[in-house]
């Protein structure tokens, strides 16, 4: 994939991921989701077990394993549509993935130039603070527009 695809695919799933921000900050309810829609629709587990052929007790299971954060997106899945609700899966960031991005340039730029500037100093050959910063940031600059795989496979990882 070409660089300016590459950025271009960031910023567009960055705007669409942005737009699921609200739904990260509304929490769960302790029962979960399921349990919680089922109850106030007034639909018993027994009753909604019958609209997908399983006994009552797998429904109570399956909604127990969601407020526990161990349902599996099939179960979701088949609860949510035998509700009338559609499930909805998503990974939404800490931050943007533009500034992930940025991070791990500057991350990966100044682990190149640190580890660079030491071997430098101990052969007497050290660079000013000032140099240093300026080749992080041209480094940094360089891999977030290539935005290498490499990028990610840092020392410390």
């Amino acid at each position: 994939m070409g660089t300016q695809s590459k950025l271009f695919n960031l910023i567009q799933l960055d705007n669409q991921l942005a737009k699921l921000k609200a739904l990260a900050q509304t929490p769960r309810p302790r029962s979960g989701w399921l349990k919680t829609i089922r109850k106030t629709l007034g639909l018993s587990a027994k009753q909604l077990g019958k609209r997908l052929n399983i006994s009552q007790s797998a429904v109570a299971q399956i909604e127990k394993n969601e407020a526990e954060g161990k349902a599996t997106l099939e179960s979701m899945n088949k609860l949510a549509s035998a509700l009338n609700c559609q499930f909805v899966y998503a990974l939404i960031p800490h931050a943007s993935l533009k500034d992930s991005v940025d991070q791990q340039a500057v991350k990966v730029a100044t682990q190149h130039v640190l580890g660079t500037a030491r071997s430098m100093s101990l052969e007497d050959q050290g660079t000013s603070d000032a140099q240093s910063q300026l080749q992080i940031r041209m480094i940094a600059d360089d891999l977030k527009t290539r935005m290498p795989g490499s990028m990610w496979e840092t020392n410390d990882d």
